[in-house]
This record gives structure tokens, C-alpha cells and sequence, in this order.
């Protein structure tokens, strides 16, 4: 049976409020069935030192050196594990520079997940050959982890020369000290 938008006989102000509560009804029924709010697990992981090349045949693992935050995360041995599966956003950055050696600018950075390269994870940066000039390499992408699987960078450069440069805090004004590595990871679902 169809119960009419309008009860005869009610003002409009009892009609109104049938109204209102049968829009309030349905949403509650609706609102009823949203999931629970996602947990956020979120890391920031740096390093602070100059990588050097380790040469023309040598893939040089990414130091991570230090955690400014990690909720869902650990850092041990230049590795980033995550505690809880779920499908993560990763956002690297390396501060590049050439110091000589070669004339290929070219620096290719990838990572793996439990040492296993992932496919498609390789991307190629060309700084210029301008001697300590700094080129900004960065990398983000979306990914499915398991609870208990680890995630590391590599970068390549034939150029011996090539460095993950971290440089000094400055003055006159006042800058904070800019890392050679800035890893961010958070979860998305």
C-alpha cells in the first residue's frame, strides 16, 4: 500500500515534518551500510648522506637512513616493510648530480618487492653534463603488498661520477638541510 506524500487532514507543517522524517529514514538505511573508516598507515624515510656511484656495472641499493614518521611500516637494512596489506601509493625522490667520469647523463632508478624487480618499475632520468649541477629524479606509483613484503630502490648510471647528493643546511636566509633520498609511502585501500 502507497502512503501518500501529503496525510489528509495535517497542516503543512505536519506534512513537512512526515516528509523529513521519511527522508531521514531512508538515509539512515543507506548510511547503515557504509564500511568502517580505512586505517591510514603513512611513512617518511630520508637519508642524509651522499651516495656515490659504485660504478658501471653495479646496481647501488637507495640508503634509507632515517625515519621522520612510520605508522604501519619498519626500516631495517635500507628496506621499508610493510605491517598491514593493502594497496599503497609510493613517491621516491633523489637528488642527483654529476660529477665527471662519463658523457651518458643518464641515471635509471627501480625497486623491487621482496628482491624480486617489478616490472615496469624502471624509469630513466638525464641530467645535464654540467659539472655538480642537481637534477630531481622522482617516482611514484601504486602497488598491492602483502602484510610482511619489503620494498627497495636501485638507480644505475654508467657515469661513475653520478651521486645521490644530500646538501647542507644554508644561511643568510636560513634552509634546512636537503636530503639525497626522500621515500614517502601511504595506503589508498
Amino acid at each position: 500500500m502507497a502512503i501518500p506524500s501529503r496525510q489528509i487532514g495535517w497542516g503543512t507543517e505536519e506534512n513537512l515534518l512526515w516528509e523529513v522524517s521519511k527522508q531521514l529514514d531512508q538515509l539512515t538505511k543507506v548510511t547503515g551500510n557504509i564500511p568502517a573508516p580505512l586505517s591510514l598507515y603513512s611513512a617518511t624515510f630520508f637519508d642524509t648522506t651522499t651516495q656515490n656511484n659504485g660504478g658501471a656495472t653495479v646496481a647501488n641499493q637507495v640508503l634509507l637512513g632515517s625515519t621522520q614518521a612510520a605508522n604501519g611500516f619498519t626500516l631495517a637494512n635500507n628496506t621499508v616493510t610493510v605491517v598491514n596489506a593493502g594497496t599503497y601509493y609510493i613517491d621516491l625522490s633523489l637528488q642527483l648530480t654529476f660529477t665527471g667520469g662519463a658523457s651518458n647523463y643518464n641515471v635509471t632508478v627501480w625497486y623491487t618487492i621482496d628482491d624480486a624487480i617489478v616490472p615496469n618499475s624502471s624509469f630513466t632520468f638525464t641530467t645535464t653534463g654540467a659539472q655538480n649541477d642537481q637534477t630531481l629524479a622522482r617516482i611514484a606509483d601504486t602497488i598491492t603488498l602483502t602484510a610482511g613484503q619489503s620494498i627497495k630502490f636501485y638507480w644505475w648510471s654508467q657515469a661513475t661520477g653520478m651521486k645521490l647528493l644530500a646538501t647542507a643546511a644554508g644561511t643568510n636566509p636560513t634552509r634546512p638541510l636537503s636530503p639525497s633520498v626522500n621515500f614517502n609511502i601511504f595506503n589508498i585501500g
